[in-house]
């Protein structure tokens, strides 16, 4: 009698080496076993071979980043050849970025090639915008011109001599944002450049899309900009992929938000009227010095409103402003096209095409003005955003029926997901996981919560005391402290 077994799938042995993972490499290099972490890695795993989306609410401390690292690995293992392509993690801090790409992934690597899970490295790669690097050209170009400026400049060298060891701008906190600028990838590079074939942020875009990248690591910006691409028919801005994981997703909707808001700031039209003066376009530069007046005129906010954002209202200094506006960008724009500063016509076209948007009653947006405090005056932005965000979240991202993985500490209220569920778009009829996994911490042994006293010194700001209370809380508690907001701004201004 011949005995035939059932051969294991590729589904079975994922999870079954999930297991081993967890349970003896990691334990044998010095890593606690938590069974929420395996847990998680493998829902995360039966969303990936589900093609599925699911949301992880994973607590503090559980490891929810190698739960998804190792799923991405092993789903990758049993994909066919043909069908491979990298997996994309984005995040929303650097911090987390750094440390995927410096820590995380070196780590695991080494782990599954010591014992016979892959045979060589996983390779990682980082991903965001061009003007985070440096253009070798422009670097020489700077160094020439602080190496002409004399002894007053010479402190600066350093740095950018810095820049030509290390093409990531990121990487050099002592370079001055203003030398950033400067010398970092311009929007448009030509061909023509004499250093094309050398440079070295083109070397990097090629090594980026290479055949051996597994896994694209990028923020939230970055991966809702490559969606916009994508959506018009421009060039990817990532290599094609076949998942997506979110971390740090509960800052997605924030971002999706800046990502969609259309703005007309008087800022901007400001600058703009500067590169007309210095591009000797005199003419120009007055009508829109004389607009940009009326405009910051009917939007100043009274003196009285301590708010920084307000609903819009069609008043008729608005419309007349906007109306104008509108006129004088016409007049300008039809100067011929080598009459004016290199891409400032395209800036230009990109302000008069909103107008409408705020002149207008399109339900489908929400109009509000906002203003800051600039040197010389108060700044006035006009913001339109959608109204159903979700709706842009499900269009860039969900619709492409890529399995996604979203996971926080914050995605469920109790074991509720349908706050986020409706913030993020997925209430719409994508196919949908959730799972929450409480932390391995036991919080009622090992944290104070600290309530600050309501009383504060007299004439002492609002912003300051609580400045104050915080240093004292961090110094009582030697710097073992999470300190929570009721919001960006208030955290921002303390």
């Amino acid at each position: 009698m011949i005995l035939l077994t059932n051969p294991e799938t590729g589904y079975e042995k994922a999870h079954r080496q999930a297991e081993q993972i967890f349970r003896e490499v990691f334990s044998a290099r010095g890593m606690n076993v938590r069974e929420g972490q395996i847990r998680l890695c493998h829902a995360m795993l039966d969303t990936l071979f589900g093609r599925d989306v699911a949301l992880c609410d994973a607590g503090v401390g559980l490891g929810k980043t190698y739960a998804y690292l190792v799923a991405c690995v092993l789903w990758q293992l049993q994909r066919p050849r043909p069908m491979q392509r990298p997996v994309v993690i984005s995040t929303a801090s650097i911090t987390l970025q750094n440390a995927i790409l410096e820590e995380y992934i070196p780590f695991l690597s080494d782990a599954l090639i010591q014992n016979g899970y892959i045979q060589a490295p996983v390779c990682a790669v980082l991903r965001k915008g061009k003007e985070r690097f440096v253009c070798d050209v422009r670097l020489l170009i700077r160094q020439k011109q602080i190496t002409a400026r004399g002894k007053r400049f010479r402190k600066r060298a350093p740095a950018l001599q810095e820049a030509r060891q290390c093409l990531d701008l990121d990487r050099l906190p002592n370079l001055p944002r203003h030398e950033r600028r400067l010398i970092c990838v311009p929007s448009r590079c030509a061909r023509s450049c004499i250093a094309h074939t050398d440079c070295r942020y083109r070397q990097y875009l090629k090594a980026s899309n290479g055949p051996s990248v597994t896994i694209q690591v990028c923020n939230h910006n970055y991966l809702l900009a490559d969606a916009a691409h994508r959506k018009n028919g421009w060039t990817p801005l990532l290599k094609d992929y076949q998942a997506l994981v979110i971390d740090e997703a509960h800052k997605l909707p924030e971002t999706v938000r800046q990502m969609n808001t259309r703005r007309i700031c008087s800022a901007e039209l400001l600058a703009y009227e500067k590169l007309l003066t210095a591009g000797h376009c005199g003419l120009s530069a007055q009508k829109l010095r004389a607009v940009t007046r009326e405009f910051l005129a009917a939007f100043a906010p009274p003196e009285t409103k301590a708010e920084r954002a307000i609903p819009l209202k069609q008043t008729k200094a608005g419309t007349a402003a906007l109306q104008h506006l509108d006129k004088a960008i016409g007049e300008i724009l039809k100067q011929r096209p080598e009459a004016m500063p290199r891409g400032l016509r395209g800036k230009l076209s990109a302000v008069q095409q909103l107008i409408p948007l705020f002149l207008g009653t399109d339900s489908t947006f929400v109009r509000y003005l906002t203003w800051q405090r600039e040197s010389g005056g108060t700044g006035v932005d006009l913001c339109a955003v959608p109204f159903d965000l979700p709706k842009c979240l499900t269009s860039a991202l969900w619709n492409e029926q890529k399995p996604a993985i979203l996971t926080s500490g914050t995605l469920a209220a109790g074991e509720d997901f349908s706050h986020t569920e409706k913030r993020m778009g997925l209430d719409r009829g994508t196919p949908l996981r959730t799972l929450k996994v409480l932390s391995p911490f036991d919080y009622e042994k090992n944290c104070m919560l600290y309530f600050p006293e309501s009383r504060r010194r007299k004439s002492e700001p609002e912003e300051e005391r609580i400045a104050r209370q915080i240093e004292e809380l961090v110094c009582a508690a030697n710097g073992h402290t999470l300190v929570l907001f009721t919001s960006y701004d208030q955290m921002g201004r303390v």
